[in-house]
């Protein structure tokens, strides 16, 4: 697919389902659909991506273009290419059947649904909006590297949430951040809060999601 037909794909997909950009019933909602595509696959907002697809490597996203119609782009400050952006993906459905015994359950981050939290999955900053098509390029080194989806096996289909936020100006990020997402496996990524990213730097300005199922839910035995 040539990169024009890419974009206008995925701004259709604005056009069609920007009041559905985040799932129902997490916070912050979201009206901008941000444009992700897995190969030659553009993700339509609540889109079910095989596991392997979405673990073998990090999507390419595309910023909302004003100049293709999305009608949700008049009511937030629309991507610019002279503006710099922050991007973060989190999984809303972490079980506490996950996380160890010694867990504070009672402080961690509410996901959507009971006995659920969150998951940082990448984390990315000094992001721009490159032209012609809006591919968003970081040129910094991530606060957290792209993690593939792992839901446990057994569980129902986790919803991935990538949320793109302007750049304060002078904005620094907690670089040592880096060393504790580092380790995958590690529980420092767990319990990320949106909302405390979202009061420090302003709410997000597009957003879109996809849900993962382990993929040996799916196998027959």
């Amino acid at each position: 697919m040539k990169p024009s037909q890419v974009l206008l794909a995925v701004a259709a997909a604005g056009v069609n389902l920007a009041s559905a950009a985040t799932p129902p019933g997490s916070t912050p909602q979201v009206a901008n659909t941000l444009g992700i595509q897995f190969g030659k696959n553009i993700v339509q907002p609540g889109e079910l991506i095989d596991q392997l697809v979405a673990d073998a490597g990090q999507p390419t996203l595309y910023a909302p273009s004003p100049k293709l119609n999305n009608r949700n782009l008049a009511k937030h400050r629309s991507p610019q290419i002279d503006k710099t952006y922050i991007f973060t993906m989190v999984d809303l459905n972490l079980p506490f059947f996950a996380l160890p015994n010694t867990t504070d359950f009672a402080s961690l981050v509410p996901g959507i649904g009971p006995n659920r939290t969150t998951r940082l999955h990448w984390f990315e900053y000094n992001v721009h909006a490159i032209p012609p098509f809006l591919a968003l390029q970081n040129f910094s080194t991530p606060i957290a590297d792209y993690e593939g989806p792992q839901p446990p096996q057994g569980d129902e289909p986790h919803n991935y949430v990538i949320y793109l936020f302007e750049q304060p100006e002078g904005y620094k990020p907690d670089l040592s951040a880096q060393a504790t997402y580092a380790n995958f496996s590690y529980l420092g990524r767990m319990n990320y809060s949106i909302k405390a990213l979202e009061d420090q730097i302003g709410a997000p300005i597009a957003a879109n999601y996809f849900l993962v199922e382990n993929e040996n839910n799916t196998k027959s035995s």
